[in-house]
Parts: structure tokens; sequence; C-alpha cells
């Protein structure tokens, strides 16, 4: 009897496998891949911040960089997938890159001081 279900269990876990490994071929073959429209989206956008002081609100947390929620700063650089900010923390300036793709959004930050506005 345990001899039978060891073989029924080994053989449903071959037969997982093989599965697996088949639809994961014909995905390969057919191109299946989930096209990133949001990285292009923020990539169009984005230029026109160049310069500004910005918060950028991401999807998920970002532990390794410290930003939680949101980041606050100037946006420096950017390219196709990646963009460049310099954040001061700590009465010290420092510089964070953060992938398009996990940009939920994007609010230009205006400082006033006594009545007139500057960036």
């Amino acid at each position: 009897m345990t001899t039978t279900l060891l073989v029924l269990v080994v053989l449903m876990l071959a037969y997982g496998i093989y599965f697996v490994c088949t639809h994961l071929e014909k995905e390969e073959k057919n191109g299946k891949k989930a096209p990133q429209k949001d990285g292009n989206r923020w990539a169009e956008i984005l230029p026109g911040y160049m310069g500004r002081t910005v918060e950028i609100v991401v999807k998920d947390p970002l532990f390794g960089i410290g930003v939680i929620h949101s980041q606050k700063g100037i946006l420096q650089d950017l390219d196709g997938q990646w963009l460049e900010m310099v954040c001061e923390e700590k009465k010290k300036k420092v510089t964070k890159m953060i992938r398009l793709d996990q940009i939920s959004a994007v609010k230009e930050i205006h400082k006033t001081v006594a009545g007139s506005s500057f960036m």
C-alpha cells in the first residue's frame, strides 16, 4: 500500500514537472512577454521635469535605497529604464537611482518663501 502511494506521488510529480517545462517552452516560442508600458510612459513624461524638484511615488517599497512610499529630490538624469535624482537626507546630498517601471506617480514641488516662488 505504501509503495503504491509512493509510486503514484512520484508519477504525479514527474507529470507536473513535464507540464511546467512544456508550458514554458511554448511561451518562449510564442514570444509572450508582458510589455512594459509603464516604463515607456514615464520615459515620455519625465524629461519635462529635468532639473526640477519632484516627489516620486513608488509602487513597491525599495528598502535597498531607503524609499518606502515616496522620495523628494531634484531630477538629474533620465534614460529609457532609470532615473537619477539628488535627495537631501540628514543635511547630506544623496544620489538615488530608481527604475521607471517602479514609479506610480510624479508630483512637482513648488517651494514658496515670503510670497515668491522659485525652484
